[in-house]
């Protein structure tokens, strides 16, 4: 599994130091701030000691106060205190400590940090470039295509140039390149059965036809995929060594993976975000247009104001926490849906959905909820059954138990619910029935976690922003044959 940085991340070491001149106005309890905006490291933060700053004033080094105060120094004391973590203090010449004299030159020289702490933090992203893969020559037609050579494709990681005689020109990418005007650079793609990727351009009605000769070239990432989705501290390995950094760990977990969109996923969405035409109208509409993203596999959208939408979502893959008290389970799933959020929508509004929605709409994209007594918090909906079985005398009781207790579950499996389903007391017992061996089923407890545990067994309802998941199933057995 190998990870790429997708920031520039300045490592600074022991030898990279800063200066700041200044001349002494004379005035007690004189303040120099240390920062120097020219470099890209972090500004200087004082740690205590000497390790990260010395100060000369007129070309003679005064020294940190002990204790770093001006308690207890006389007042011809040469010198200096450091305040906020970043400033630079001199003496008042009459309750402690020197002041420099008017006019004189004073050259502090900081670092960062003091030596041999130097660490960076920065994202980082799972594949492995591929840049400057020349994959075609235009011919001058319209609607031209060109197929990427490797496979997987990390999901909008692909940049195209077009090479017309002035070097590379980086194109504009449309999901559908009847969006592009006549004269512009644009291209769009598409995935088949097999993750491979082509790559189109226009007819000179949407979007320009590359010039005749023109060398087209890609750059893009191939990896991605739920497999990604590291645990923090396990990848602690360089793939190449760079001089001066001595380890790497992901603090972390990876988030936000996601495995190409199914047959079956497509088979059910594919539909709706036809009859959203690209454009969320109705809340349906936004809820249809986000699962075009294959890293979604569930989305409910409800209208919080005329002019505001909670659109809820569940990433790919399975759910992600066994209960409410899983707290890891339920963190990995608000990190999962917080990694999508920025490719939805964004304050520089190059997110998915923020060139569909309506105008002035705002948008919140939020992990489901689990209302409990009416407080809501991340999670799914816990829900427990309780059921007693005759098994016929012929059977083995606790393999007709374990069959039954399967059936049940079976009605809450990640790819049977989703948001606002409905979980009915009858299918509880058709499933059930259903299963070689019984006799007879007596359902004596159905009902979310929070509601009465003795009412009267009945459907199981969820909210729009909800999806319910098997918490306590027990199915207690009698008869058939007993090891």
């Amino acid at each position: 599994m190998v990870f790429e940085t997708i920031q520039d991340l300045w490592i600074y070491g022991d030898g990279v130091t800063s200066s700041k001149t200044v001349t002494s106005s004379g005035a007690a309890h004189q303040t120099i701030l240390l920062t120097d905006p020219s470099k890209p490291y972090p500004p200087y933060v004082f740690t205590g000691g000497t390790g990260n700053q010395t100060v000369t004033v007129g070309g003679t080094a005064w020294t940190l106060a002990p204790g770093n105060t001006f308690a207890g120094q006389t007042n011809a004391a040469t010198v200096y205190t450091v305040i906020n973590g970043n400033t630079i203090q001199f003496g008042d010449g009459a309750t402690g400590g020197a002041i420099p004299a008017n006019g004189t030159t004073i050259v502090v020289t900081f670092q960062p940090a003091a030596p041999n702490t130097y660490t960076g933090t920065v994202n980082a992203l799972q594949g492995v470039s591929n840049l400057g893969e020349g994959i075609g020559i235009s011919d001058g037609t319209p609607n031209q295509q060109y197929t990427l050579f490797n496979t997987p494709v990390v999901d909008n990681s692909i940049t195209i140039y077009v090479d017309e005689g002035a070097g590379p020109v980086p194109w504009t990418a449309h999901q559908r390149i009847i969006d592009a005007f006549s004269s512009e650079g644009a291209w769009t793609w598409n995935t088949d059965a097999n993750g491979v990727v082509t790559i189109a351009f226009g007819d000179n009605i949407s979007g320009r036809i590359p010039a005749p000769g023109a060398f087209i070239s890609a750059d893009y990432m191939v990896g991605g995929g739920s497999a990604g989705n590291v645990a923090a501290n396990s990848l602690t390995a360089l793939v190449s060594n760079i001089y001066g950094v001595l380890s790497v760990a992901n603090s972390q977990a990876a988030a936000g993976g996601a495995d190409a969109e199914t047959i079956d996923h497509i088979r059910i969405h594919a539909p709706l975000s036809i009859s959203a035409i690209n454009r969320a109208v109705t809340l349906d509409d936004y809820a249809a247009l986000v699962l075009n993203k294959a890293a979604i596999a569930k989305a409910s959208a409800l209208s919080t104001a005329y002019n505001a939408v909670n659109i809820y979502i569940h990433p790919a893959g399975d759910f992600l926490a066994t209960g409410p008290t899983d707290t890891n389970g339920l963190a990995t799933l608000t990190a999962r849906v917080n990694a999508l959020l920025p490719s939805l929508t964004n304050s520089n509004y190059t997110g998915y959905m923020d060139d569909k929605k309506m105008v002035q709409v705002s948008i919140a994209i939020l992990p489901p909820q689990y209302n409990n007594n009416g407080v809501l918090s991340t999670g799914y909906v816990p829900c427990n059954v309780t059921a007693t079985i005759q098994v016929l005398p012929q059977y083995h009781q606790s393999t007709v138990q374990a069959a039954a207790i399967a059936a049940i579950q079976n009605l809450f499996l990640f790819s049977v619910v989703d948001f606002g389903t409905r979980i009915t007391l009858s299918s509880v017992y058709h499933n059930v029935m259903n299963v070689e061996g019984i006799d007879y089923l007596n359902v004596t407890l159905m009902a979310r976690n929070e509601a009465s545990q003795s009412a009267a067994p009945a459907d199981i309802v969820c909210a729009a922003y909800e999806i319910p998941r098997a918490y306590q199933i027990n199915v207690n057995a009698s008869g058939g044959i007993v090891y």
